[in-house]
């Protein structure tokens, strides 16, 4: 009887064991993008950006290019582009500055210039207004490479109430467009992991000053 019991007492371990292993794995502690996933966007490679340079109405410069912009000089740059997807031109011509405007936005520095130049909040409106499955599904990808990019994402674009960005993409997620919906939740997915990651660190942060006053207190009593 008692070899019976060890027995059955091995069995549970191993079998506890193995439940353990297979419920967890260290891959999952990787935070891995949700934009351009390819478990979330199968078919996102069909969607991958190709421009014709040639063919825009504005420099095609390069990331390190823009860096080095004055302010003046951003501004036209970004009003160019603009105009390009605003204006009425063809659906291939818009389509086809967006695909060169979103190389730009997978350096951090750069996203963090782009996200927060009134060109996104622009881009929110396009978006909002569009009906077009390449156009929204372009506009997402560029929004979402921002908010994974960004490392500081600032009100004008987050609590616009004009632009409501979180609205938007709720939207999009509803077309009947495969891509542009899967787009527009990976972008969402961005967005919200964004806002998640910036509230742990201002708890991280209140905690911190939290601990830092009573010495203060401390200090001033003596």
């Amino acid at each position: 009887d008692d070899d019976d019991d060890d027995d059955d007492a091995s069995d549970c371990d191993e079998s506890a064991y193995s439940v353990s292993t297979l419920s967890t794995h260290a891959s999952d502690l990787i935070v891995r993008p949700i934009v351009n996933n390819r478990r979330v966007e199968p078919n996102g490679s069909a969607m991958d950006p190709v421009h014709d340079a040639k063919a825009l109405p504005f420099p095609a410069l390069d990331v390190k290019s823009v860096l080095s912009l004055s302010r003046l000089e951003l501004e036209a740059f970004l009003t160019a582009v603009y105009r390009s997807v605003a204006e009425s031109s063809p659906m291939r011509s818009k389509v086809n500055a967006l695909a060169y405007f979103e190389t730009l936005c997978s350096n951090a520095e750069a996203a963090n210039v782009l996200v927060n130049s009134s060109l996104a909040s622009m881009f929110v409106e396009v978006l909002a207004q569009s009906k077009a499955p390449t156009l929204r599904t372009r506009l997402c990808s560029i929004l979402g490479l921002l908010f994974r990019h960004a490392t500081e994402i600032g009100d004008e674009l987050l609590v616009n109430e004009k632009t409501n960005i979180c609205e938007t993409l709720a939207e999009v997620i509803e077309d009947s467009n495969e891509r542009a919906k899967r787009k527009a939740m990976a972008t969402l997915g961005e967005l919200l992991f964004y806002v998640a990651t910036q509230s742990e660190r201002e708890v991280s942060f209140d905690d911190d000053a939290d601990g830092v006053k009573p010495e203060e207190e401390k200090e001033e009593k003596s």
